[in-house]
Order: structure tokens, then sequence, then C-alpha cells
């Protein structure tokens, strides 16, 4: 059995780090209800086929990670558990992943590798968006199988198709269409493919090879432009709730790509902010960033190989080319979209220390565990029960005619809890929202307070929303009030 032990310990030891992660992530998978976003991918794929793809058509994501999840859930059921289950699939596959990509890397012990492996397997912002039921964890899972690919292809000495290429070709079309912001990403690629290949491309063009390589993800271009274009049109490339980026955002996002984001709130959750709020830590981290990149340009620059300078771009590019586009009306910098490029940093950062001092690695790991457990045990160990508090008392007070919510990001997650239940309705009295934009709230769901008039009608309003001229009859946990007309 020692012997076993002792020929296996690689895979062994990596088997752990992943086990470790699963545990983590499915504590944290009941912890937390719904919020606006996932309650909108819970009602989405509740939908028939038709209707399912005629939302779809308005939603400002593209489609994949939508009908590989309503596959998901025609055979294992729409429940918070299996939608979330989803996303951890994804999230702990990511973790051999990064191992094998880091292992590819030049120099790169497995020691090193599974490491890095472990510091995925705890960080919070990780471990938040595997579980979410959103196409974060599918995106960065995608990102890193085809940044994975790209390495094995670029070790091969000539430049010829194989099946390394032909499967990054497959995961740059997916990533693709599963978010928007994975362009950047793909533009990553191609300028680290003509940099290393610049002069095999201008001595002579391999169209065999580039035929190959660029089809499917062209095929996969120019099926979805046209959707693309029509939602660019619709949002003039901005969602409204993401405010204009600086680059002084960099080094927070950096920070959050550690130490995780404020997630969970009820309404929107805030584009930009971190979980610790910690403006020293933000600092510290950058500055010790840009003196690793230093350092490691002049004095270890045998350490640059192909795959470290791939990293690097990954790691750095996107978040400075969102922050451009930003400056052009295009507002689309929130960390969790920037999720695949936070891997790269992650693993620059961690990487980049093993180069450097082994001993100073070690010390780094041992205080961001420590670091880690702490906002893994305030953050994730007491429930949210405040919806399922709600459910409860409508359930139990059904003899309204008539349930109204007062808002429209509360609307959804009700709707999602409460199933089937008909008799919810949205309040549509304001004259400056217009809810023809909102693909997921159907004409059907709005009425007006002239409509809504009947002694049996209750309305549900967060209890810092209360309407003037309405009777508070219950609160719920301070966060819900249950109103009704004077």
């Amino acid at each position: 059995m020692r012997a076993f032990f002792k020929k296996h310990d690689n895979i062994i030891s990596l088997i752990f780090v992943i086990v470790l992660a699963l545990v983590l992530r499915m504590f944290v998978l009941q912890t937390f209800e719904f919020w606006f976003d996932e309650a909108y991918t819970g009602l989405l794929v509740d939908k028939p086929w038709n209707q399912f793809f005629s939302v779809l058509r308005e939603d400002v994501h593209p489609p994949l990670y939508y009908v590989l999840l309503k596959s998901w859930v025609t055979l294992f059921g729409n429940s918070v558990l299996t939608l979330r289950s989803f996303s951890v699939i994804f999230g702990v596959l990511t973790i051999p992943l990064v191992y094998i990509f880091v292992k590819k890397i030049k120099n790169v012990s497995h020691n090193t590798a599974l490491l890095v492996s472990f510091i995925f397997s705890i960080n919070p912002f990780f471990i938040e968006y595997s579980v979410e039921a959103r196409t974060y964890s599918l995106l960065g899972f995608l990102m890193i199988a085809a940044a994975t690919s790209f390495l094995f292809a670029m070790n091969k000495k000539k430049l010829e198709l194989n099946r390394y290429w032909i499967s990054f070709s497959l995961l740059i079309s997916l990533v693709f269409l599963t978010h928007y912001l994975a362009s950047f990403g793909i533009l990553c690629f191609g300028l680290f493919f003509l940099y290393v290949y610049r002069k095999q491309v201008l001595k002579a063009v391999n169209f065999k090879f580039l035929f190959g390589v660029s089809l499917v993800p062209l095929l996969a271009f120019i099926y979805w432009i046209p959707k693309l274009l029509y939602q660019l049109n619709k949002t003039g490339g901005n969602l409204g709730w993401i405010p204009e980026a600086n680059f002084m955002d960099i080094p927070n996002t950096l920070y959050i790509f550690l130490f995780g984001a404020k997630a969970h709130t009820y309404g929107l959750p805030p584009a930009r902010q971190s979980l610790l709020g910690q403006d020293l830590l933000t600092f510290i981290l950058f500055v010790s960033t840009i003196t690793l990149l230093t350092y490691l340009s002049i004095k270890l620059k045998k350490f640059f190989s192909k795959g470290l300078i791939l990293n690097l771009g990954l790691a750095f590019i996107p978040l400075i080319l969102v922050v451009i586009i930003s400056k052009f009306g295009i507002h689309m910098y929130v960390e969790r979209y920037l999720l695949p490029y936070g891997i790269f940093y992650i693993i620059f950062l961690f990487l980049s220390l093993s180069l450097v001092n082994r001993k100073i690695l070690y010390g780094f790991i041992i205080c961001y565990a420590i670091i880690s457990s702490h906002i893994f045990i305030t953050s994730y160990t007491t429930k949210q029960t405040e919806f399922n508090d709600l459910i409860r008392y409508l359930k139990d007070n059904n003899e309204h005619e008539l349930i109204v919510s007062t808002s429209p990001l509360d609307f959804n997650v009700i709707k999602y809890y409460l199933s089937s239940n008909n008799k919810l309705y949205l309040l549509d009295d304001s004259e400056n929202q217009d809810y023809a934009s909102w693909s997921i709230i159907e004409v059907d769901d709005l009425i007006t307070s002239k409509e809504a008039e009947s002694n049996n009608t209750i309305y549900v309003s967060p209890c810092h929303e209360v309407m003037e001229n309405f009777k508070v009859l219950e609160e719920i946990n301070a966060q819900f009030c249950i109103v009704k007309a004077s």
C-alpha cells in the first residue's frame, strides 16, 4: 500500500485538492438564496423550448450556457441544487486544468503546480462563482481549457494542424458563445500566435492550417454576429447599471480576484466592490504585482517562456482593453465578467513568487489560507433565509386574491420560488420604467395600482421602500414588508 501511494503521490495529492474544492463549493451551494440573475436563469430554463429561444434572443449574453443548462434541467429538474451544481461541475474541473496548464509552463514542478491548484480550491472569488447559477464557471473552465490546448499546440515545433489546434479551435468557439468579453482573450491568443510564428507566417502562409483553425470560430462568429449587433444597437453597449471604468479600477480587480467580490446582496450587487474592502491591502497587492513584473523582467529573463508570456497577456491585456472601451461609452467592466482573466492573474502571482523565493511563496500561501478561511467562516457559514421566510409566509397566508411585488428585482426571485403561483404580479405604476426591455418579465406579469384595487390584495415591498398610504401587516427579517393599501 505504501508503495502504491509513493508511486501515485502526484495524482493522489491532486485528487485531494479537487475533493477539497468540491467540498467547499457544495457547502456554500445552499448557503445563499437566489438573487435576481440566478432567478432569471431559473425562470428562463423553465420555459418551453420555443419560448426559451424567444427570450434568449433578447438576453444580453450569448446562448451556450443557457442551452446546456436547459438540457441539464430537462434531465435533473429545476431546483437551486440542480442549477448551481451545474456550475460547480465546471468550477471543480477548472482546478485540474490549472494544474496541467501550470505544469506545461517551463521549469514548473509538480509541487508548484499543486500549490497553485490549491489556491484555486480555497479562493473566495472562485468559490463564489463556481456556485452561482450563471455563466461564469463555464466561462472560466473553457478559457483555461483553450489556453491549455494552445500551449500544447505551441510546443510542437512544426506549425501544422493537429489535435491540439483543432481542440483549441473548438474551445475558443465555445468561449465566444459563452460571454462576449471572452473576445479579448481570443484577441490575446491571436496576437501571441502572430508574435511566436511571425517568421513562418511571413515566409509562407499555410492556408490549410489557417482554414482548419479558423473555420469553426468563424462559423460561430457568423452565426451569432447578427444577435450581437442587435444587442449593441439595443443597449448601446451599456447595460445601464455598470459605471464607467478607469485604470484605477484594475488594482481593486486584482484584489477581488484574490479575496472575493461582494455578491448575493438583495437587488443588484455592485459592479465593483471587494468583499473585505481594504484599500491598503489593494495598494500593497498592486505594488507587489508591479514589483514582481519588474524583478522578473530584469533578473529572471530566462524564465519568460512562451507559456509565461501567454499567461501574462491573458492576465492583464483584457482588463486594460475593457477599461479602454469604457471610455467610448461601452461599459462592461464587472469583475465576474472578467473571471477567466483572474485565473491567469493568480497563476502569474503565485508562479512568480515560486521563481523569486520558495520560502516567500510558502509564507504567502499560509497567510492566504488563513485569510481565505476567515472569509469563508464569516461569509459562508450564515445561511440566508429572507426569501424562503417570505415564500413560507405567502404560502401560509394564501387567502389573498392577488400578490403584488413593488420591486422588479425581487419579483423575479419571488416568482421563481413561488413556482406555479399565478397570483403574483409586478406593480407597473412608474412612467419612468419600461419593462419591455426586461426579457423575462411578460406583459401578463404587470399590473397597475388601479387594476390591483381589492381588499384581498397585498403588496410585497423592500422595507426601506414602503410607499405612502400603505399599512405594514408583517415585517420579514427586516428585509421585506407585507403591506396593504390604507
